[in-house]
């Protein structure tokens, strides 16, 4: 004798395994990438070519399809603006040639004064390391032991007065004093002068850069998700964010069911037995 509710749980469950198997016929099957395999995958600047704008999920992620590779590939909206702000930043505040970087500068309405250790005022009689602080957009008068600030460069400027409200002076003086004696301690402590960006400089850009980018929780039209992604692929360095984190990751690999498939055949003698 049958156990009708056992038995009409196992023909339910037959029913919906066999209707599922149906949809499979005609959908590609998810692969979920493990860590190992995700790892695994790497890009080139080419895959912007091959990929598809599907759109945005959970106002975090946009989704795209890489056609030759059939990866599933989510692009981090937040990381990936940061990128593309960060180099639209770095040509906008920098000169750049093949070999340097020549930061832009500007000019104070008031000097600031730093009294300098008589090591410093000696390092400041090389014409290497003046040209060293021009190149760092920051211009000076030397007087005794004191270095007259009178330029700096716009990004750390616009750091300060763009985006500060009250005492922007006293701030202003605390940044300077700080990026100098940074420098100071790298000309003391190197035997060249190094081509990459400063330590402090490259922290300010960065934070403008992440400041002003698009957030999680920001709600991106399909065009807008496309327009985010024409714009990193136009980055030197679109896979990465301006802390290093990547803007984008394989996420499932699609590929199409084999043409033979097994179905599960529904019970008919169950059914009718009920």
């Amino acid at each position: 004798m049958f156990d009708l509710k056992t038995d009409v749980n196992g023909v339910l469950d037959e029913l919906y395994s066999a209707k599922c198997k149906n949809y499979e016929m005609i959908c590609p099957i998810l692969l979920p990438l493990g860590i190992n395999q995700a790892s695994a995958i790497t890009f080139s600047k080419h895959i912007f070519n091959e990929i598809t704008v599907i759109g945005s999920v959970d106002k975090k992620f946009v989704v795209v399809y890489a056609k030759l590779k059939k990866l599933l590939i989510i692009i981090d909206q937040h990381a990936a603006h940061e990128r593309v702000r960060l180099e639209m930043l770095m040509n906008e505040y920098t000169h750049q040639e093949i070999e340097e970087v020549t930061f832009k500068q500007s000019k104070l309405k008031k000097t600031i004064p730093l009294k300098l250790s008589s090591d410093e005022v000696r390092c400041l009689s090389s014409k290497d390391v003046n040209n060293h602080f021009r190149k760092l957009g920051v211009s000076y008068n030397l007087q005794g032991n004191c270095m007259d600030i009178v330029a700096v460069p716009t990004c750390l400027y616009n750091n300060v007065f763009e985006n500060v409200d009250t005492e922007k002076d006293k701030l202003l003086k605390l940044f300077v004093s700080s990026f100098i004696k940074e420098e100071f301690d790298f000309l003391k402590n190197s035997r060249c002068f190094s081509k990459t960006i400063p330590n402090f400089l490259n922290k300010i850009i960065n934070h403008e850069a992440c400041r002003g980018a698009i957030k999680f929780g920001d709600v991106l039209t399909t065009e807008a998700c496309q327009n985010l992604v024409q714009s990193l692929s136009l980055c030197k360095l679109p896979f990465q964010c301006a802390h290093g984190r990547p803007t984008m990751v394989p996420l499932t690999n699609m590929r199409k069911m084999p043409p033979k498939v097994e179905r599960q055949k529904v019970n008919l003698k169950k059914l009718k037995a009920l």
